[in-house]
């Protein structure tokens, strides 16, 4: 079926397709509602946390726990990689999955091999599997403020726990709601040594008597006057202040001794994890809620604040509950900044149509085009589970300009047949029309089509990279589909409409000013034409020379209104000088005038999404949790050594960082102090535990219980929360080394011996956190970088480190960040961008039937990109991925209007007559492509201008993507205008000159004047 019978078909059924693209703009909408709304794509990596809890060292949860957990998770089907960390007291261990789509059956699968050796695992420890979240799902933050300072932070974490967060959890999409900051209630027991020495009880004895009173007896049926009662005992625990008169044990000679006797209860707070500033005013409770994956982030934030504004009606007078971060603010600023892109594109086109053609109704086709395709393009991403962010909406921003010029093109075409034809009926008026837009809708389709096959190579990006970059793809492509398919449909209807009232033209563009200026110019560079095509040429050299030079990043930074301060501390520092630390670096934050609000934290939140230590400082979320699901490390370039011995992975971790320290572009590097953590290291003898009668048990629960003060029992409270109930010595008799060496282990046969006589108490540096990759313990060195892009600097690095440092057998060391990602996406568009390349040129030898025309169209290329580097320089753009993408971009345009370029001047050719010459018949082919190409360049430039001076969110994003646009698009005008027609004639000239030596067995240069 041949174009023109299309065109007729479908303005004969105009109603059907009118219904059906109604029926679309519904649908679209509906998607619209129904969408995934995020800021950015979640790049994280698939991945199912283990999180385990024990009360035990760093170096106890590794052999224990950590590193058994690994080696049974190692070999599992679909798990690619394996990392761990063990802090004090808890573990993570982070399970990367190969394949997205497989997570729930990855939770089963993670889950049968922890329950195949849970047997082998320390039976009090209690192992969870994390949400289906990840970090990137911090999604909105909150502060718990009293402004008339009536509740303590106690009780703001106890009115968050049991308030707040339950309220917030049960909202549709969030994961967990973690808190932060705040103190945990805790009821303690402390004890006077001397006095629980002097009854001769065991604290074993002391520990058990507290546990029985929350045990329950009975649970079996008893017969009382012919009728069966439930039995059940308990012990009247609630009011917690009878436990004075527990009975705890006998003295020698038979008489009791009751709790009162050996120490007292005060209620204080369990030991913290974290602690929250609020714009440095002082500590505060705060609370994370957590977004499931693939959710819309608008709908769940909405409907927080609805739930949120029900709160607060039913907090205590004076407690308020302030936002410190909601990503949704991003969001409607990336929407409102897309909004306002679309709305200067097409303000653009209409300037642009009514300029050249001098009629606001042919504006109506781009238009009408531009928006449904825009739209229409939302339905797919639902199907394909894509989220509307930021790269996706860069991808329909960059497609803008592709559907306006294939429409100016058909719109321009139509306006310029129907000027030649001053008077005509409405039949032949819809014939001409038939004519132009079929004259031309063969070609624009096939160019569409390669403009489809152009962005292959962004599909083909490595995992990670096409996280990142698939929506841009996928909205870009299904908008230039969509496009196509409008233009072939929809668009001979909206043209029959535009022209319906019109007759003629008042003129011929062909004889405007514009015409003859162009006509001119270029027969004085066809006249000079191998000077013009030599010294064009050799603007590829100063361009490939720029183009070889450039930085190389992964991708520009996205700024969110918001920033990232992640400075930490050396191990050791008290929560109470943390605390006043952190609240002074939030105070200087905020004194700074264009900072709104600054929410601190050191200290990890209550959830397997945080993995930070407790030395560790953040105030937002955004740019660190990019970076560090898949590698671990929160600055752009990272190292880990790895190897066998903790000792020497620091060892060698500190020699890396004495060597980066000078290297040119290092702003900070920071090695790891992995065996800094302090400890006060009881290492108990079993010879002379022996010889004072002490068994283990004993000497262990002094250390646990004794100094350790840990929680023995959790109580419940008559509003169901369980506050948790600790047993330690009174504090004045644990506050130096000495006392704590004095510590009196009372055994169960009436002795007392000091803690120092069985055991050697000292303070002693050792891991206070230890890592695990994929099986090998591992340091981090984190390097921040300075006038210097992370895959350059890597470079450098890595050949000093060759030069200076000797790693010993066993070790090894693995460079990661942000760069990994901009080298595996190199790699791959170093192999897919020719194959693409390859493609087009095969596309375009099948539709010219030739190889040299098909290579002359393929010349677009290169010079659009000289324009493209020259600005890329000017702009001061490294060379990312958002600037490659921008290419392709460029390139797709470029072999569009050299395909039509070529269109024109082959129709002009095969139509040339008898008088006129070649020359002259190029030059009408040319100049009848003129106006359309100065319409396309118009609309692209001007629409993508205002870009490069915007400031607003996604510009870091958009920038780079529309500079190599704007300036090739300067190039590949200059290039199809004038080099285009110039190659045609030189390509006469050496076919003339060739048939000129065949015919006369001799080699003979001709070269052809105006008059042949």
């Amino acid at each position: 079926m041949s174009i023109s019978t299309i065109i007729r078909t479908v303005i004969r059924f105009r109603f059907v397709v009118v219904l059906l693209v109604v029926a679309g703009i519904l649908l679209s909408a509906y998607s619209i509602r129904r969408a995934a709304l995020d800021a950015i794509p979640d790049i994280s990596d698939p991945q199912i946390v283990v999180y385990a809890k024990w009360p035990r060292s760093p170096l106890l949860l590794e052999t224990e726990i950590t590193e058994p957990l690994v080696r049974a998770l190692m070999g599992s089907p679909g798990v690619q990689a394996i990392r761990g960390s063990s802090h004090m007291g808890y573990s993570f261990i982070y399970v990367i999955l190969s394949d997205p789509s497989q997570r729930e059956q990855m939770r089963q699968v993670v889950q049968d091999r922890i329950n195949a050796i849970r047997p082998q695992l320390p039976s009090d420890a209690a192992l969870t599997l994390g949400p289906n979240a990840s970090s990137m799902g911090w999604i909105y933050q909150y502060a718990i403020v009293d402004r008339q300072g009536t509740h303590d932070l106690r009780e703001l974490r106890l009115l968050n726990e049991s308030q707040i967060k339950p309220a917030l959890q049960g909202v549709p999409g969030i994961a967990e709601v973690a808190s932060v900051g705040g103190l945990e209630k805790q009821y303690q027991l402390k004890i006077f040594p001397p006095l629980l020495a002097k009854t001769g009880i065991s604290l074993k004895q002391v520990i058990t008597a507290l546990q029985d009173v929350f045990q329950e007896a009975g649970g079996r049926m008893i017969e009382v006057t012919n009728r069966d009662y439930q039995l059940r005992g308990v012990i009247n625990n609630d009011n917690l202040d009878k436990l004075e008169f527990l009975v705890v044990g006998r003295t020698g000679d038979g008489k009791p001794v009751y709790l009162r006797d050996i120490g007292y209860f005060q209620i204080g707070y369990d030991q913290r994890r974290s602690t929250a500033d609020l714009d440095g005013t002082g500590e505060v409770v705060g609370g994370i809620a957590i977004m499931q994956q693939d959710q819309n982030v608008l709908a769940i934030t909405r409907t927080l604040e609805q739930k949120l504004r029900q709160v607060r009606a039913s907090l205590p007078q004076g407690v308020e509950i302030v936002t410190t971060y909601d990503r949704s603010a991003w969001i409607w600023a990336t929407l409102r900044q897309f909004f306002e892109t679309l709305v200067t594109e097409l303000v653009v086109l209409i300037i642009v149509t009514f300029l050249f053609l001098r009629n606001f109704r042919t504006a109506a086709g781009p238009i009408v085009i531009l928006l449904l395709s825009t739209l229409f393009t939302v339905l797919p991403l639902a199907v394909f589970d894509q989220t509307i962010n930021l790269f996706s909406l860069a991808g329909l921003c960059i497609a803008i300009g592709e559907i306006a010029d294939a429409t100016i093109v058909i719109v321009e075409n139509c306006t310029a047949e129907l000027s030649m034809h001053a008077y005509v009926t409405s039949e032949e008026k819809r014939g001409i029309l038939i004519r132009s837009i079929a004259r031309v809708a063969k070609p624009l389709l096939f160019s569409l089509l390669i403009i489809l096959a152009s962005f292959l190579p962004v599909f083909f990006l490595e995992e990670r990279e096409a996280r990142l970059f698939d929506p841009l793809a996928f909205s870009k492509t299904f908008a230039m589909a969509f496009s196509t398919l409008l233009t072939l449909f929809l668009l001979p209807i909206v043209v029959m409409w535009i022209f319906k009232r019109e007759t003629a033209t008042s003129r011929n563009f062909q004889e405007s000013a514009a015409v003859q200026l162009y006509r001119s110019a270029l027969q004085r560079v066809i006249r000079y034409r191998y000077a013009f095509t030599i010294a064009g040429l050799l603007t590829l050299i100063p361009a490939a020379v720029l183009l070889s030079g450039f930085q190389k990043d992964f991708m520009p930074e996205t700024d969110e209104g918001s920033i990232l301060y992640m400075p930490t501390t050396l191990p050791g520092l008290p929560n109470r000088e943390a605390g006043w630390v952190l609240q002074q670096m939030d105070k200087k934050l905020k004194a700074l005038p264009e900072v709104e609000r600054v929410f601190g934290k050191i200290g990890r939140a209550d959830t397997s999404t945080d993995p930070a230590p407790l030395t560790m400082v953040e105030t937002t979320v955004i740019r660190a949790r990019v970076r560090m699901p898949r590698t671990g490390i929160q600055t752009p370039v990272g190292i880990k050594v790895k190897g066998p011995d903790i000792s020497t992975i620091e060892e060698i971790s500190q020699q890396i960082e004495g060597l980066l320290r000078g290297l040119a572009g290092t702003k900070s590097v920071i090695a790891e102090r992995i065996s800094e953590g302090y400890y006060v290291d009881v290492q108990n003898d079993l010879e002379r535990m022996a010889k004072h009668g002490v068994t283990v048990d004993e000497a262990m629960s002094t250390v646990r219980y004794a100094i350790g003060g840990d929680n023995i029992v959790r109580v419940k409270q008559p509003d169901d929360t369980l506050v948790p109930l600790s047993v330690q010595y009174s504090p004045e008799y644990l506050d130096t080394l000495e006392k704590v060496r004095t510590t009196p282990v009372v055994t169960a046969n009436v002795r007392s011996t000091p803690l120092g006589e069985i055991a050697d108490v000292s303070v002693r540096k050792m891991p206070e956190m230890i890592r695990n990759d994929n099986g090998d313990l591992a340091g981090y060195i984190f390097v921040d970088l300075q006038n210097a892009t992370a895959s350059d600097y890597v470079d450098k690095a890595r050949e000093l480190l060759s030069k200076n440092l000797n790693l010993p057998v066993g070790y090894s060391i693995e460079w990661t960040g942000l760069f990994q990602y901009e080298a595996a996406a190199r790699a791959r568009l170093r192999f897919i961008v020719p194959f693409t390349l390859a493609i087009i040129v095969a596309l375009l030898i099948l539709a010219f039937k030739s190889v040299s025309e098909s290579l002359l169209i393929m010349l677009s290329v290169p010079f659009a990109m000289v324009g493209g580097v020259f600005l890329q320089r000017m702009m001061g753009y490294p060379m990312t991925t958002a600037v490659i993408v921008g290419y392709i971009s460029l390139f797709a345009v470029a072999v569009q209007t050299g395909v039509i370029m070529v269109i024109f001047i082959r129709d002009a050719l095969a139509n040339r007559t008898e008088s006129q010459s070649y020359i002259d018949a190029v030059i009408d082919g040319s100049a009848s492509r003129l106006r359309p190409k100065l319409m396309t360049v118009a609309s692209i430039i001007l629409s993508l201008l205002p870009i490069t001076f915007s400031s607003g969110p996604g510009m870091e994003i958009m920038k780079p993507i529309a500079a190599p646009s704007i300036g090739g698009m300067v190039s590949s005008t200059l290039h199809v205008l004038f080099m285009t027609p110039c190659l045609f004639v030189i390509g006469e000239d050496i076919r003339r000159a060739w048939y000129r030596y065949r015919q006369s067995g001799k080699k003979e240069v001709y070269t052809l004047t105006p008059s042949d």
